[in-house]
């Protein structure tokens, strides 16, 4: 893991998100006061998270040629360093991220209204007809139960609980 500031991360991670057809899945942000954030480099290739003071990782990222099978690392050292929960949209990424241990404890339907301004409804037709849900994730070894809930706040909620 190498140090990096905020600058270069915010660069890295939005070149990553950029150089991939399915970037929109992921945010990156103009601030990351009080984020950890963590790169991993693999020879000119890269990853990029970033983990919240309570625990949520986010801007996961890979340059195109970082290797897939090499992306458990970055979550290893997400874990080590706070990362207890997470969401995404319901693509692969939730088969990703329960790799991990990580488990669904809350799921909020697709709104139009909240969609990502590069979100492509053709390019994700095959989940839901271009509207994934949005699943909110936690680290646990524990037996949950997903609960369907109305609002973001709500499914961020059960996943820190």
């Amino acid at each position: 893991m190498a140090k990096i500031d905020k600058k270069t991360f915010i660069k890295i991670a939005s070149q990553n998100k950029l150089a991939n057809k399915f970037g929109a899945c992921v945010d990156v942000y103009d601030n990351y006061d009080n984020y950890k954030l963590i790169a991993l480099y693999y020879g000119k290739e890269n990853a990029t998270c970033a983990i919240s003071k309570t625990g949520e990782i986010v801007s996961v990222t890979k340059s195109e040629n970082y290797p897939s099978d090499k992306i458990g690392k970055l979550f290893e050292v997400a874990i080590r360093n706070g990362g207890k929960w997470l969401n995404g949209f319901d693509t692969v990424l939730p088969a990703i991220y329960k790799k991990y241990g990580f488990k669904t404890v809350a799921r909020l339907a697709f709104n139009c209204e909240f969609a990502p301004k590069d979100w492509d409804y053709n390019l994700f037709r095959k989940y839901n007809d271009g509207k994934p849900d949005v699943v909110f994730m936690k680290l646990t070894s524990e037996k949950v139960f997903e609960k369907s809930v109305d609002n973001y706040e709500n499914g961020e909620k059960l996943a820190k609980s």
